[in-house]
């Protein structure tokens, strides 16, 4: 897959990690840049992607452990 189309996020303090996004092909550029200026938020113990401009989260998530 084209590097433009992966974006990897990676997270630390200990509870360090990656999340990455694919795009399915065929996704319009704008679709990905707009991605590219999300504001990674972490608050505890979820992650979110912030709309820069709105302050909208528009991507949450809130990792779990397995044992």
């Amino acid at each position: 897959m084209d590097d433009d189309c992966v974006v990897t996020l990676e997270i630390d303090d200990d509870g360090c990690g990656h999340l990455k996004f694919e795009f399915p092909p065929g996704t319009p550029d704008i679709d990905v840049a707009y991605f590219k200026t999300l504001v990674l938020r972490e608050e505890l113990g979820s992650i979110e992607l912030v709309d820069p401009l709105t302050q909208d989260v528009v991507y949450f998530v809130r990792p779990v452990m397995l044992h």
